[in-house]
């Protein structure tokens, strides 16, 4: 019965007198690490020119909105999925930041937010489904295969 060493004969930890006092055999060495999209580093510069890009597709009209996820994707195909979505979201409310309240481009605004929860729902989708979902590339495969998407 292991008492951790209480009164018994039993060593309390490997270390303990009478145990092998050789060093350790070294490991054998890691791999390198291997860069995946989640891990490749953010560029600011593109994530600025998504943003003025959606600013300006927004902003060209009351259906502005409905190229702006395919544009993106097409434009910056490298980029991570969610940079597409953080890009949106920064455009709509720069959008809001801009116009005084009651402008009619606050629904500019609107329809950014809506753009970048429908691309939301596209990558969790994706993800649920086991499709690659990391860069924004992987956003025409899955429209593609989704009857109902038809603008691909």
């Amino acid at each position: 019965m292991g008492s951790g060493g209480q009164g018994t004969e039993e060593p309390v930890c490997a270390f303990a007198a009478g145990t092998d006092d050789s060093p350790p055999e070294a490991a054998p060495p890691l791999p390198a690490p291997r860069q995946t999209p989640l891990e490749a580093p953010v560029i600011l510069d593109r994530i600025d020119a998504m943003t003025r890009h959606a600013i300006e597709t927004l902003l060209d009209g009351p259906d502005g909105w409905r190229p702006l996820g395919r544009d993106l994707v097409a434009r910056w195909p490298e980029a991570r999925a969610l940079e597409l979505i953080f890009a949106i979201v920064s455009a709509a409310e720069a959008i809001e930041t801009m116009f005084a309240p009651g402008s009619p481009a606050l629904a500019s605004a609107a329809a950014g937010y809506k753009v970048a929860a429908l691309l939301g729902v596209d990558l969790f989708a994706m993800q649920s489904l086991g499709l690659p979902h990391h860069a924004a590339a992987d956003f025409i495969a899955y429209w593609r295969s989704d009857p109902w998407f038809r603008l691909v």
